[in-house]
Order: structure tokens, then C-alpha cells, then sequence
């Protein structure tokens, strides 16, 4: 542990090094999503400490942050295309020295200021159409924002669930190599009585050390666990396997699938950003499209001026009014080039969008067969146990009558503690596989 915590201080000082000179970031203006839009994720482990935790990575989880980030950009993207429909009005100032002015001889100066107004009167919609690929680029991130906040409270919500899962997995099989110590200590008194039980100590022997090693996987399974918790919530290792519940999975119910409705697809983020990523591109391919237009702009200006005495100037103030029309002609097939990409990129975003709803329908498919496939299992080992518990009750019985070997009741209890395990197991699926579905078809709420 010592080793770990000294390489990830080292690391940290390393990564940390490009930006020891950056300015420090600003606060994102784009505000935390809600933890109760999320909360269907958790819900069914009745589990306080999620809820307070999936609050903390909407906070400061990086890959969230990142998306946060990039909505904001978008945001200004959208402002940024709209000021360019509206006129913009610069402050201006020239001097110069010469003898390039009508009808001077001697070299003259001439200084002039003023404000300078540009407007382009959009007659083709090219304006137009970029504000919409501006609008719906926001709608696409804002999408993949919540998309990205999704995704990785479902991974915390399994990681979650398989620290539950194995937490179980262990403590069943503690209780098995409490039971086969005892087994091994009676073998060993009755071979010091003079008693020849060398065989039997030998296969109970091997037994435990089955499941010891067995224990030793699903203790670092547990740890591999925490670190990726770690790693999502920004929690030390140390913190979560103080506060982490530990407790049984509860028995996952055929309801928890029903009552989710199918028509909740249509909020899923992941299809969200593929529709809006496709208005995006349908709106800069009319922008592509207008560009081969011609345009009408209008300028002004209004200001002073001051020369030299050999110029004949006007009086203060002046200014100007003009208009100008302009269209492409020649441009050597770009303009053509930028229309046909245009319209391929719209065609991705098509594509794109179909492949987005595909993917949500089967993934939501096969988290429904998941689960049931996980009931099923489940049923089958409750009774598997059933019958191993009675099992182990009735060997006992019969080696304190002396009829059969304790070593028979050492196999019974191994087999009831691999029964625990496949029912342990198939009760994580269960919860796992609806914390698929749920990803599948969208956190739902209020968007």
C-alpha cells in the first residue's frame, strides 16, 4: 500500500507539470446536473451512501467535467454565430504621408478616425444556416453532456454492486474454511489417537486449499473493485472500504423490468446526440450550399480627419454609405468540394443516428434476457442450496452416529459454499444486467 500511494504521488507530480504555468481554470459556467435525474441507476439497493457518492461525481468527476466543458464551448460557438447576423461597428484609425492624393504635388499628410459599421444582409441564409449548426451542436453536446454523466454512474452503480456481490461471494466462503478447519482438526486428533486417517486428512487438506485460493480471487476482485470506484468517485480506497455496504444483495424482482416503459428511448442522451448531431449537419450543408450565392453588405462610417495644408478636405465630420454585392465565380471547384463533404457528413450523421437507435433497442434487449437468464440461474441455485444445507445436516447427523466420515460432511459444506457462491453471483447479475437496461434506454426524469 505504501509502494501504491508513493508511485500515484509521483505520477501526480509528473502529469501536473504541463499546467504549473496555466492560469487557473474557471468555474464552468454550465451548472451540475441533478442527482435525482440519475437515480433510478441506484434505487434498488436501498443504499443511502450511493446517492451521496453519485453526487460527488457529478461534482468533480474529470471525464463529466471534460463534457461540462465542451458544452460551454458550444454555448459560445451558438452566441458567437448569431452576433455575426447583427451589424458590427469597429473604431478606426489612419495616418498617412504621400503625395498619392488627386491633385497634390508636394508630399501631404493625412491623419482620420471614426467608427466604422459592417452588415450582411444574409440574403442567402448562409448566416442562418450556421446559427442552426451552432444550435443544434449545443443540443448535441448538452446531450452527450448528460450522456457522459450516465455512463459513468452506471459504472460506479456496478462497481457498487459487484463490491456487494463479492462481499457475499467472500463471506460464504469464510464460513466454508471455518467449517473445514474444524473437520482438519478432528482429523488430526483422531490420527494422534493411533487412528489412520491419513487419506481423509489429505483430501480435506486439499479441499481448503481450494477454497483459500478461491477466497484470495474474490479478495482482489474486491480490491480491483474499490480502486475503479476509486478512480470514478475520486473516494481512497481507504474511505470506501470503510463506508461501502457490504450487505447481501437484495433479490432482484420481475417488476423492476416491467415497470420501465420502452417509449423512455426517446430521452436516452446517447440517441439525443445523434439526432441533434444530424440537424447539425443538415444545417451546414445549406450553409455549404448558400455559400455559392451571392452576398449584399452595407458599410458606413462616421468620423473626422485632419491634413496637411496643401489638401482640400471637407469639414468635420464626414462619413460614408456603400453597399456591395458579391459572388463567387471562379474558385477553382472548392466551394463545389465543400457542398459534396457537407453533404457526406450529413449522411454519417443519418447513418449515425439509425446506428445509435439500433444500438439502444439491442443493448436494452439483451439487459431484458440478462436479467431473466440471471432469475432463472438464481432459482436454480436457491434450490441447489436448499438441498446442500439439507445436505450437510444430514451427514453431520450421520457422522455423529458414526455411520459415514466427517470427511463427508467437510464435501457437504464445501458444496453448500459453492452453491452460496453461484447464488451470490446470480443475484449481482440480476442487478447488473438492470443497471444495463436502465443505461440503455436513458435515466429518464425531466430533462
Amino acid at each position: 500500500m505504501t509502494y501504491r500511494a508513493v508511485l500515484l504521488t509521483a505520477a501526480a507530480l509528473v502529469l501536473a507539470v504541463p499546467f504549473a504555468t496555466a492560469q487557473p481554470a474557471q468555474t464552468a459556467a454550465v451548472a451540475p446536473l441533478q442527482v435525482s435525474r440519475f437515480s433510478s441507476l441506484w434505487a434498488h439497493l436501498g443504499d443511502p451512501y450511493a446517492e451521496e457518492l453519485a453526487a460527488r461525481v457529478l461534482r468533480e468527476n474529470p471525464d463529466i467535467l471534460r463534457m461540462a466543458a465542451r458544452l460551454d464551448e458550444a454555448r459560445a460557438v451558438t452566441q458567437g454565430a448569431g452576433g455575426r447576423r447583427k451589424p458590427r461597428v469597429d473604431a478606426s484609425a489612419s495616418a498617412s504621408h504621400g503625395n498619392d492624393q488627386i491633385g497634390v504635388t508636394d508630399s501631404e499628410s493625412l491623419a482620420r478616425g471614426g467608427f466604422e459599421a459592417r452588415w450582411e444582409l444574409d440574403l442567402s441564409g448562409r448566416l442562418r444556416a450556421g446559427v442552426a449548426a451552432a444550435r443544434a451542436g449545443e443540443a448535441r453536446d448538452e446531450a452527450l453532456y448528460e450522456d457522459a454523466a450516465h455512463a459513468v454512474l452506471a459504472r460506479m452503480t456496478e462497481g457498487l454492486v459487484t463490491a456487494r456481490m463479492l462481499a457475499a461471494q467472500a463471506r460464504a466462503l469464510e464460513a466454508s474454511l471455518k467449517a473445514q478447519d474444524e473437520t482438519i482438526t478432528l482429523l488430526r486428533s483422531r490420527q494422534s489417537a493411533g487412528l489412520n486417517e491419513a487419506t481423509r486428512l489429505e483430501l480435506a487438506l486439499s479441499t481448503r486449499a481450494r477454497t483459500a485460493a478461491r477466497w484470495s480471487e474474490i479478495a482482489s476482485r474486491y480490491s480491483d473493485t474499490l480502486i475503479g470506484l476509486e478512480r470514478i468517485t475520486g473516494v481512497p480506497v481507504a474511505e470506501l472500504e470503510e463506508r461501502l455496504n457490504t450487505d447481501d444483495l437484495a433479490v432482484p424482482q420481475d417488476g423492476w423490468v416491467t415497470a420501465v416503459p420502452l417509449d423512455r428511448l426517446r430521452g436516452n442522451p446517447a440517441v439525443r446526440a445523434a439526432y441533434a448531431q444530424g440537424l447539425a449537419a443538415d444545417a451546414l450543408a445549406q450553409e455549404a450550399r448558400a455559400a455559392r450565392w451571392p452576398s449584399l453588405s452595407l458599410t458606413a462610417f462616421l468620423g473626422v480627419q485632419e491634413g496637411s495644408d496643401g489638401l482640400r478636405l471637407s469639414g468635420n465630420p464626414i462619413g460614408s454609405l456603400a453597399a456591395a454585392l458579391t459572388a463567387p465565380l471562379f474558385n477553382g471547384g472548392q466551394l463545389k468540394a465543400q457542398e459534396a463533404a457537407a453533404m457526406a457528413r450529413r449522411e454519417q450523421a443519418r447513418a449515425g443516428y439509425e446506428g445509435a437507435v439500433r444500438d439502444a433497442l439491442a443493448d436494452s434487449a439483451l439487459a431484458v434476457n440478462g436479467f431473466d437468464r440471471a432469475q432463472t440461474l438464481r432459482d436454480g441455485y436457491l434450490a441447489a442450496q436448499a438441498h446442500d444445507a439439507e445436505l450437510v445436516r444430514l451427514a453431520a447427523r450421520r457422522a455423529d452416529s458414526g455411520m459415514v466420515s466427517v470427511i463427508e460432511v467437510s464435501e457437504a459444506q464445501d458444496r453448500l459454499a459453492q452453491a452460496r457462491l453461484q447464488v451470490a453471483e446470480a443475484t449481482g447479475a440480476g442487478h447488473l444486467a438492470y443497471i444495463a437496461l436502465i443505461r440503455s434506454l436513458g435515466p429518464g426524469g425531466s430533462q
